[in-house]
């Protein structure tokens, strides 16, 4: 690919719309650039890392995918986006600042249960 920007992908390895070995594993591993990062949770669905229903009271009228959206088999939604975001804060600080103490907490980050890390920083 001619990406050359730092990519951080996100995903779980059960999502029916970007299937993991087509979507969110293949952006990691393809990008040209070195600075790289891949978060992915076992198990998760297509809607896990959008926001929860609670902060999208119209998606109640959509009715076709309300299940899906609002709930994933494998994860708390809760505690996934709580991951997301502070991994995501760890990759932008790392990446646009700079930051070595982000940088130290991103390639130090362990698989943990259900939880892919991989870091190319």
């Amino acid at each position: 690919s001619d990406l050359d920007v730092p990519v951080m992908a996100i995903g779980g390895t059960d999502d029916f719309g970007a299937p993991w070995d087509w979507g969110t594993l293949p952006a990691f591993e393809h990008t040209q650039n070195t600075t790289r990062f891949i978060l992915g949770f076992e198990g998760g669905g297509h809607f896990l890392p959008i926001n929860l229903c609670s902060d999208l009271p119209w998606i109640e009228s959509i009715t076709d995918i309300y299940d899906f959206a609002c709930f994933d088999a494998a994860w708390d939604r809760r505690a996934a986006l709580d991951l997301i975001k502070q991994q995501s804060t760890l990759f932008l600080r790392a990446t646009l600042m700079q930051d070595e103490s982000a940088l130290r907490a991103l390639t130090e980050a362990e698989e943990a249960d259900a939880v892919v890390f991989e870091s190319t920083l």
